[in-house]
C-alpha cells in the first residue's frame, strides 16, 4: 500500500482523480457481491 500511496502523491491531478474514481467502483462491486 505505501508504494500506491507514494505514486499517488507524484501523479497529475487528473490521474489521480481517475485512479480514486476506480477504486471507488471496485469497493461498490466488491460490496455488490457480498450482498448477492
Amino acid at each position: 500500500m505505501s508504494k500506491s500511496s507514494l505514486v499517488a502523491t507524484t501523479l497529475p491531478p487528473i490521474a489521480e482523480s481517475a485512479l480514486r474514481q476506480l477504486g471507488e467502483h471496485l469497493a461498490i462491486a466488491r460490496s455488490r457481491r457480498k450482498e448477492s
